[in-house]
């Protein structure tokens, strides 16, 4: 079979838009998610692997959006992603700091938060990976305030011109929402104690999600793992992130038979990159234990295909023997070497010192215009990219059983 015919466009494009048009936005938890996870799950069993669903808990949340007004002047207010529900008339208090909001004697009362502690999302506070200490000082100080909910100022952008949620956690049990920075501002001139209501309709409700692995190879000798990210933000058909490193990673299945003599490959549909807790990363690595030293490369793709100019890979910890394959491999497909970054599944390698290698776009800022929001369709996506980018880790995969063998002499 020719090179070619094996990572056709048009199969490209049929899976972009299965993934982002038909099944559409799949945060962790929801309907959509389950349907992209079994979607895959069938597509790789069709191709031949051993396909595992590795499920955890989670909840999915629904929102009828959120209603607030302070006598009889409406503004506009968005639940946070994951909030409680709401239905309260409070006083109608304000910080622009920690300082400000520890001083606050307001149990029960609205809290409108402006200024500098609203200048970026705050991170989880049971973020697995890392913290921010600053952030969690801000939200131990919003839960010993005892306010009945929590409002944020945030600044508009093009990505989002109502604002961005300043806390995006389901850890978090104070209902919260967000406005437009130029709505706080007359909010703020209000927030002096007076009464204000808030509605926010919204819903927790157990759910389950989980992780595609699939396996194809003999039982020993060198794996690789491929991975991609299923999910999306709530809202957001996810192309950019993460359906066209999806579809990538599914060309290379299909480009996979026969198998490569020797070669253990683990595909890997993870599940929860953009959720606040990350579950399908955590389960990945309480999974793989004590396994990954049997690694020899550990490959993410995520953001591919997207903006001007080309896909880039970075490479992390690799033996030059892999380095140099790796150059020649992607090189050839039109993939440049680009700067490192940490904000992707890759780092579960990274950080168990496991050779890895990334594929993103070398537009990082359209990229990140279109992440997390309904501007994050399949056309956003050169579909053709892909298939360079398969083509190209096709042709490295080719070449890891010699490399694995010579790197041992």
């Amino acid at each position: 079979m020719l090179m070619e015919d094996r990572f056709p466009v048009e199969r490209a494009k049929r899976c972009l838009g299965r993934l982002c048009n038909d099944i559409g936005a799949r945060p962790v938890g929801s309907r959509a998610n389950l349907d992209a996870t079994m979607f895959l799950s069938q597509f790789f069993s069709r191709n031949g692997f051993d396909t595992e669903e590795r499920w955890f808990e989670c909840f999915d949340w629904t929102s009828e959006g959120a209603d607030f007004h302070i006598d009889d002047e409406q503004y506009t207010v968005q639940s946070g992603p994951y909030s409680l529900a709401a239905s309260l008339k409070a006083p109608l208090v304000s910080a622009s700091s920690i300082g400000e909001l520890r001083r606050l004697r307001e149990p029960g009362a609205i809290v409108l938060l402006h200024g500098d502690i609203c200048r970026e999302p705050l991170l989880p506070r049971n973020f697995p990976f890392f913290r921010v200490d600053e952030h969690i000082q801000l939200i131990e100080a919003l839960e010993d305030g005892g306010f009945g909910a929590v409002l944020a100022a945030t600044a508009p952008s093009v990505k989002a011109p109502q604002g961005f949620p300043l806390i995006v956690d389901g850890d978090f049990h104070i209902p919260n929402g967000f406005l437009p920075e130029t709505d706080g501002e007359r909010v703020l001139e209000r927030a002096d104690g007076r009464l204000a209501c808030l509605d926010i309709r919204a819903r927790r409700a157990p759910s389950r999600g989980c992780n595609v692995v699939a396996r194809k190879g003999p039982p020993s000798g060198p794996r690789v793992v491929i991975m991609a990210h299923v999910d999306s933000a709530h809202g957001s058909p996810g192309a950019a992130d993460n359906a066209s490193g999806v579809c990538t990673m599914m060309l290379l299945a299909e480009s996979l038979d026969p198998m490569i003599e020797g070669l253990r490959i683990e595909l890997v549909a993870m599940n929860g990159e953009d959720h606040y807790a990350s579950p399908g990363e955590v389960l990945y690595l309480a999974d793989n234990r004590d396994l990954l030293g049997d690694v020899a490369l550990g490959i993410n793709i995520d953001g591919i295909g997207v903006g001007e100019g080309v896909d880039e890979f970075s490479l992390y910890s690799c033996p030059d023997l892999f380095a140099d394959a790796a150059r020649s491999s992607l090189e050839a497909e039109g993939l440049v070497e680009g700067r490192s970054w940490m904000e992707g599944d890759h780092t579960l390698f990274v950080q168990s010192s496991v050779p890895a290698l990334a594929l993103t776009s070398s537009d990082r800022a359209a990229v990140a215009e279109a992440s997390h929001s309904i501007r994050d369709v399949a056309s956003v996506v050169d579909t053709g990219r892909l298939v360079a980018g398969a083509r190209g880790l096709r042709a490295l995969l080719d070449l890891i059983p010699r490399l694995v063998r010579e790197s041992s002499l």
